[in-house]
């Protein structure tokens, strides 16, 4: 992908799959702490940081999503696998998002306030980034995630 990347002039995004809508294997829906089977996080004991090194190694830019949908992956894991990657020196290829869209007809406005609280779009500024300061994260390593790699990212290098 990166060998197509550089020939042509868009910014190609590669989805690696186990994160998208319904595409998830059915283990994952019920394996992790908190859930059905309450064990610790599957993806982590796939080698979830070892695999997402090797895609930022490769020069590719995270984007550490879903935010607010704590179904999939519990926010504490979330936050923990986002400042770890920073710890690791990967500040620079990672942006954040929550995911949230102005409109969806997926289901009520009702179920996705009792479901997904957190999912809305001031969830990053209210509850991740204090979280991840906890954890340590710095205001330069969230200005870069949030300001700068993003824009590195949209200008095709040009900040």
């Amino acid at each position: 992908m990166q060998r197509a990347n550089e020939q042509v002039d868009i910014n190609i995004i590669v989805a690696t799959g186990i994160y998208t809508y319904h595409e998830a294997p059915i283990q994952f829906h019920f394996t992790g702490s908190g859930r059905l089977f309450d064990v610790p996080e599957p993806m982590v004991k796939l080698g979830n940081l070892d695999y997402l090194r090797e895609i930022a190694d490769a020069g590719s830019l995270l984007g550490m999503d879903r935010f607010g949908i704590d179904v999939f992956l519990p926010f504490e894991d979330r936050v923990t696998t986002v400042a770890a990657l920073a710890k690791a020196g990967y500040v620079d290829r990672m942006v954040l998002s929550h995911d949230e869209s102005c409109y969806g007809d997926f289901y009520s406005e009702s179920y996705k306030t009792a479901l997904l609280p957190r999912w809305n779009y001031t969830h990053i500024t209210d509850d991740v980034l204090p979280a991840l300061r906890e954890h340590g994260v710095d205001e330069a390593q969230i200005t870069a995630r949030l300001v700068h790699n993003p824009a590195r990212y949209f200008t095709g290098g040009q900040e």
